[in-house]
C-alpha cells in the first residue's frame, strides 16, 4: 500500500543503501475495486459494500477538482458516504502528504487520500490514490 512504499522509500533513502524503489499504480478489477488477495473473501453483497472504497476515492477527486480542498471537510462527506453502505466499519480517512505521511489541512497536488475499510467486520479493505493530477 502507499503508506508502506513511503516508509520503505524513506528507509532506503535514510540507510543510504543505493536503491531505487519504484512504486506502481493500484492493479484495479474492472469494478474499480482494487485488486487483493482479501477480495476472494468477499460475498456478493459485501463486494458492493467493498466498492465504497473506490468510489469515495473517486468523488473526492470530483470533489477536489470542483475546488474543495478542506481536508476535514472531505472527510466527513466521505465517512457520511462510505458507511452508508451497509455492513462498512471505517478504520480511517486520512489526508497525508506524500513523502512525510503527515495529515494536511488543505488538499494540493502532493496530497494522498488513504482509505481503510472493515467489511462485516471480518475483512480489512484499503485504497488510496492522489487527488491532482499535474
Amino acid at each position: 500500500d502507499f503508506q508502506q512504499l513511503a516508509v520503505i522509500r524513506r528507509m532506503t533513502e535514510d540507510l543510504n543503501l543505493g536503491v531505487k524503489i519504484i512504486g506502481h499504480p493500484i492493479i484495479r478489477e474492472q469494478d474499480g475495486l482494487a485488486m487483493s488477495s482479501r477480495n476472494t473473501y468477499l460475498q456478493e453483497a459485501e463486494r458492493e459494500a467493498a466498492l465504497s472504497l473506490s468510489r469515495a476515492l473517486a468523488m473526492a477527486r470530483t470533489m477536489v477538482a470542483e475546488d474543495e480542498h478542506d481536508a476535514e471537510k472531505l472527510t466527513v462527506i466521505l465517512q457520511e458516504f462510505i458507511l452508508s453502505s451497509p455492513g462498512t466499519e471505517l478504520d480511517y480517512i486520512s489526508f497525508v502528504d506524500q513523502f512525510t505521511l503527515q495529515p494536511v489541512a488543505e488538499v494540493d497536488e502532493g496530497t494522498v487520500l488513504a482509505l481503510a475499510v472493515k467489511i462485516n467486520g471480518r475483512v480489512r479493505l484499503i485504497d488510496n490514490g492522489y487527488l491532482l493530477t499535474a
